[in-house]
């Protein structure tokens, strides 16, 4: 069984073409694998790894809590890290990691979807659809710099804090005004607001 992923902005052949060849390339146990890309001259397609367990943002929506707890995280925090690790040292960025982006295997184990696509979304959008998921952003993102390997841990943490919390690091009412300017809730905090935590939250050496 494999994913397909279509893309109908043929006109940007050769670039969303060179971008899949390169994504073809990574393999990291815990991305995505692209196997194959297919152009049949009026699509383009990108030929994937299906995963059979879904999505982590399916997974927080099935927690009874609202929210993961710290130990049920734990091997899929490594398993992220050690990913954007491997990305980041083949010069690549994700650009646009949440928790729909972060699938999980039959193992269990999870898997980034979307590592190396950076140009792919680019070349396939329209400039103001290239992100898809606000609250991930980073304020340099926002003010309009490319995307780094900083931005990507950002974005990480970010969804690590999702995973713990139930919700987004800011979410309500103009959320470039909150990203650029509000300082964020603890996670501890935020854990205790809603009923489910009272002490630091620690995953492995970090506490968040």
């Amino acid at each position: 069984d494999v994913a397909v992923k279509f893309f109908d902005a043929t006109e940007h052949r050769a670039l969303l073409e060179n971008a899949a060849r390169r994504c073809m390339k990574i393999m990291h146990p815990h991305i995505v694998r692209v196997y194959d890309f297919v152009d049949d001259g009026e699509r383009c397609a990108l030929v994937m790894e299906y995963l059979e367990g879904g999505s982590v943002a399916r997974r927080l929506k099935e927690q009874e809590a609202g929210c993961f707890e710290p130990a049920a995280i734990q091997d899929w925090v490594k398993q992220l890290w050690s990913a954007l690790a491997d990305l980041h040292e083949m010069k690549l960025v994700h650009g646009n990691l949440n928790l729909a982006n972060l699938g999980i295997a039959g193992t269990g184990e999870l898997k980034v979807l979307e590592a190396g696509f950076f140009d792919i979304r680019a070349a396939a959008l329209n400039p103001d659809q290239t992100f898809s998921f606000l609250p991930c952003l980073t304020p340099q993102i926002l003010g309009g710099k490319q995307p780094g390997p900083m931005d990507d841990s950002y974005a990480a943490g970010a969804c690590v804090y999702e995973m713990l919390t139930g919700k987004p690091v800011f979410l309500g009412a103009n959320l470039p005004m909150q990203i650029q300017e509000r300082d964020i809730t603890p996670v501890a905090v935020r854990r205790a607001e809603i009923g489910v935590g009272h002490q630091p939250v620690q995953i492995g050496r970090a506490h968040v």
